[in-house]
């Protein structure tokens, strides 16, 4: 289920969190790397990170990532992903990255 990428607008309440939270982002991607994800798969989630890319919805667990030409907004979770890729995308992983993030002490 893709919708029209204007879902996400620049002043969305995400908007910000990867500047603010940008060294500990790289910090999980590169633990995430050496756990066995592929490097451009997390290299991929990163730029939609710092790109602001990922924004909450309105379901709690669930965010909305605009791909990466952004034509197409993507419902995504920890392990789902409505991209043609499905769990095997960047999106989830940018979003694991930055619930990891939301944990931190």
């Amino acid at each position: 289920m893709t919708t029209a990428a204007p879902a996400i607008a620049p002043a969305a309440p995400a908007a910000g969190i990867a500047g603010k939270n940008a060294a500990l982002h790289r910090q999980i991607a590169e633990f995430l790397v050496s756990a066995g994800l592929n490097r451009d798969t997390v290299d991929r989630a990163l730029q939609a990170l710092d790109d602001h890319s990922v924004v909450p919805s309105d379901i709690p667990g669930a965010w909305h990532v605009c791909s990466s030409d952004g034509e197409a907004v993507y419902f995504t979770g920890t392990t789902f992903c409505s991209c043609p890729a499905r769990a095997h995308c960047y999106h989830r992983v940018a979003v694991i990255i930055m619930v990891a993030a939301e944990h931190q002490p």
